[in-house]
């Protein structure tokens, strides 16, 4: 059979009393334990920020998603309205440019109608002019007879009464 051994130990160890090192490891196990609860705290701390901080990072998100769906709607508009603008511009282009040839010739006419009165105008100026000297060569001549006559008259004792008579 096995032999029983038995080891002597100078001082006995009691139960209820812990070594040093059994002390040291208590300690550091209560500080471990302490570091634990205190580094959990701030997890939760951080995690209650993250969880804020993600709330708030997703309704600035969801503001700019807003303004970002506005702008595009807003650009769309814009574009629709370029293109009604365009399609109307071209209208208008068209429109004027079928009209321009017959405003153009309208001018021309109008244009060719002055010219000829400004001719007339000229030629008539001329004439009013011609017929203004002649007219007061005329004068001139119809006051010289008139003259002659009543001379004339006088000298033959006739007169106004008498010359209206002999007409009759």
């Amino acid at each position: 059979m096995a032999e029983n051994e038995f080891v002597v130990v100078d001082h006995p160890r009691q139960r209820n009393e812990p070594t040093p090192s059994e002390k040291a490891i208590a300690e550091t196990l209560i500080k471990t334990g302490e570091r634990l609860k205190a580094a959990e705290t701030e997890i939760q701390t951080l995690s209650a920020q993250l969880r804020a901080s993600e709330a708030q990072r997703q309704d600035e998100f969801n503001k700019m998603k807003d303004i970002n769906s506005s702008l595009l709607r807003r650009l769309e508009e814009l574009e629709i309205t370029t293109t009604k603008n365009n399609n109307r511009a071209t209208v208008i282009k068209e429109g004027i440019d079928a009209v321009v040839p017959s405003v153009k010739s309208l001018v021309d006419e109008q244009t060719e109608k002055i010219s000829k009165v400004t001719d007339t105008y000229s030629a008539l100026t001329t004439l009013a002019r011609d017929n203004s000297n002649k007219a007061t060569i005329n004068t001139r001549a119809i006051t010289d007879l008139t003259s002659q006559v009543n001379y004339l008259n006088n000298m033959f004792g006739v007169t106004a009464t008498s010359r209206a008579q002999h007409q009759y």
